[in-house]
């Protein structure tokens, strides 16, 4: 599908992630420009999906502002999280259970970098700090027809003291929609047990 809507001028590809299921196909603009360009041309848009499906489609169009504020402890879940790609880089570590120190803390900064770009894009000035990862995910080979495109961590864990509203990525391959966050409620704590005493 990513391929037939890059046949679609004036509009920066590696600005929209491309969300592909069986029976749906979502487009996230990730800067303003991509939203204005994605309105502007939507007839061709259709079009293109329509020809590769083979059939018009329904198609149901949401904007949604991107915002972050302070907040409780809020839960994040990235269901796919690309960590590194091609074969440069030695993917035997990255396939174990559980992460190093080092590779949780690399996670963790790939998150904030992430985070804080995308916002920019949106002209949202914003430190992503107090991150904490709770899940290191598991393991798992991406391959497309080529051959192996990068190794991700499925369903990776965070709470961080803000609130995102909006569809933001992080990792690598976004624009094929890998990396999206995905909010996943509040974590509360709880006050310590106080001992009984007599």
């Amino acid at each position: 599908m990513r391929q037939a809507l890059k046949s679609v001028d004036g509009i920066e590809w590696l600005e929209v992630s491309v969300k592909q299921s069986d029976q749906t196909v979502g487009l996230i603009a990730r800067t303003p420009r991509a939203a204005i360009a994605l309105e502007a041309r939507m007839e061709g848009v259709l079009r293109a999906m329509a020809h590769v499906a083979g059939q018009m489609m329904s198609v149901d169009i949401k904007t949604a502002p991107v915002h972050v504020a302070s907040s409780p402890m809020t839960l994040y879940t990235i269901p796919c999280l690309i960590v590194t790609k091609s074969k440069r880089h030695d993917w035997s570590s990255w396939r174990d259970a559980t992460l190093s120190e080092e590779q949780r803390s690399f996670v963790t900064q790939m998150i904030r970098a992430s985070i804080e770009s995308e916002l920019k894009a949106w002209s949202v000035d914003w430190q992503a700090s107090g991150i904490e990862l709770i899940a290191d995910g598991s393991p798992m080979v991406i391959v497309v027809s080529q051959g192996p495109r990068g190794i991700a961590r499925m369903r990776v864990r965070f709470v961080a003291p803000w609130h995102i509203e909006g569809e933001l990525f992080c990792g690598k391959l976004t624009p094929m929609g890998y990396g999206l966050i995905k909010r996943g409620g509040q974590i509360r704590t709880l006050a310590p047990a106080l001992s009984a005493t007599s």
